[in-house]
């Protein structure tokens, strides 16, 4: 498992695509920073809520691209048939993928992060927890957007299950857990399982998001079948 995990992020620095995604990416978090101070002014909350939201979604981007690759590529290449049927098989090499995916865009939404905080000027502090709670969202957001591409892509191709993937992580955008839309324990549940930015965590949501994470990797690898097969 973990050596396809290890595989999985060396392989996005060999991809010039992956560098032009991360230059774009930082591009845009410096550009909503910047934007930040205009729009919203002295309002330090809203600023670091904004370079959050922004960090997450270039995460995802990253996330869903590399993890939609590399399924891709499993799928149609010829060492991967003869690796599922080796141990760990297909369940490890899409765990292996997954979680290397995970760790490379939770990094890059945590440098895209910190750096829409650094520009968004003296008045937010950026201190030792500001950035592992960043960290830690941004785990959150971007794991759960790629579980959902691992299931997606059992039923096709990885392009377009990382599209798809990616249209679920903008209707979690949506307050699904407010009064006005469904609230309650159904909102707060569905806001759980879709795969949505993560700018706030306490016990509850970080149970609930957890479990969604967990739940769609088990679907997911239940109903797989080695590549090839």
């Amino acid at each position: 498992m973990w050596a396809y995990a290890v595989a999985t992020q060396k392989d996005a620095l060999r991809r010039p695509a992956f560098w032009l995604l991360l230059l774009t990416g930082l591009g845009l978090s410096a550009a909503g920073a910047r934007l930040a101070i205009l729009e919203i002014g002295l309002d330090a909350a809203r600023v670091v809520e904004m370079a959050r939201g922004t960090a997450h979604l270039v995460g995802v981007l990253c996330g869903l691209w590399l993890l939609g690759v590399a399924l891709e590529e499993d799928r149609n290449g010829g060492f991967s048939v003869a690796a599922d049927s080796t141990a760990p098989g297909h369940t490890g090499r899409l765990l292996g993928r997954w979680a290397g995916a995970v760790g490379v865009g939770s990094l890059v939404a945590t440098l895209a992060g910190l750096l829409g905080l650094l520009l968004s000027g003296p008045r937010v502090e950026l201190g030792g927890w500001e950035w592992m709670y960043l960290l830690i969202t941004s785990i959150f957001s971007v794991s759960l957007a790629l579980a959902w591409l691992v299931l997606l892509a059992g039923f096709g191709a990885g392009g377009g299950a990382a599209v798809l993937a990616l249209l679920l992580w903008l209707l979690g955008h949506l307050p699904w857990d407010s009064g006005a839309w469904l609230g309650g324990h159904a909102g707060r549940l569905l806001m759980a399982w879709l795969a949505g930015p993560r700018t706030h965590l306490d016990l509850c949501s970080g149970g609930y998001t957890s479990a969604a994470v967990l739940g769609l990797l088990l679907i997911a690898l239940a109903r797989a079948r080695p590549t090839g097969a």
